[in-house]
């Protein structure tokens, strides 16, 4: 092999090794940006799909595709990456002078799931993004201990009395007393009796009436 080729042999080695590190390793070839920090976690955390044991790490954002490297801040190795999209701090909201770290919402069973990472000194916050996989499991965790509490809360509250119905009646107007008057009954003739004894009676004062003024004329005259 004479020397010239040697030197395309050296040359076409050299761009291979280049193209596979560029393939291998694109964060590397970035630059990074500001936002960095150094953290301390005493539970384990899961950023993305990665569970990170309790322990310091370090945060670094590349500037270009926003992915977030964890690093085991003593070894320095690489311990998670993540996809990242910008977020936004509310602009009522106050600049924090420190990292403010942002959970899904804590279920005992399962880890404490990184969400949001704002770094200090900034409006720009950084949302993990996380799989929809896990996203679900926590939804289903919160469902399972929802019900759970609502279980234990009807079990501690004493049953609602039971409802009083009003049964809707016809009133009933009850009769006024009687009073018992002393009353003296009316006397009444037998129904045997007749009235031609009067009219025989009143006949015979007729005729003597009559009898008497005739004699009074005659003796008058």
């Amino acid at each position: 092999m004479n020397r010239l080729q040697r030197l395309s042999l050296a040359i076409a080695t050299a761009v291979l090794m280049t193209v596979c590190a560029t393939v291998s390793y694109p964060a590397a070839a970035e630059t990074l940006t500001n936002d960095h920090t150094v953290f301390t976690t005493e539970k384990p955390l899961r950023i993305a799909k990665t569970v990170l044991p309790p322990g310091t790490y370090e945060f670094h954002i590349y500037q270009k595709t926003g992915v977030l490297e964890v690093l085991d801040h003593r070894t320095k190795a690489v311990v998670a990456n993540a996809f990242t999209v910008p977020h936004e701090r509310n602009p009522f909201f106050e600049v924090e002078a420190s990292n403010e770290f942002v959970y899904y919402p804590l279920v005992p069973e399962l880890p404490q799931t990184l969400r949001t990472w704002f770094p200090a000194n900034t409006m720009l916050g950084r949302d993990i993004v996380t799989p929809g996989s896990v996203v679900s499991e926590i939804q289903l965790a919160l469902s399972r201990q929802r019900g759970v509490q609502e279980e234990q809360v009807a079990q501690v509250q004493p049953p609602a009395p039971p409802a009083v119905v009003e049964e809707q009646g016809t009133a009933v107007t009850e009769p006024a007393p009687l009073i018992a008057e002393n009353r003296t009954p009316e006397r009444q003739l037998p129904l045997t009796a007749s009235n031609t004894p009067l009219y025989v009676f009143l006949g015979l004062a007729s005729v003597l009436g009559a009898t008497l003024v005739s004699a009074y004329r005659k003796v008058s005259s």
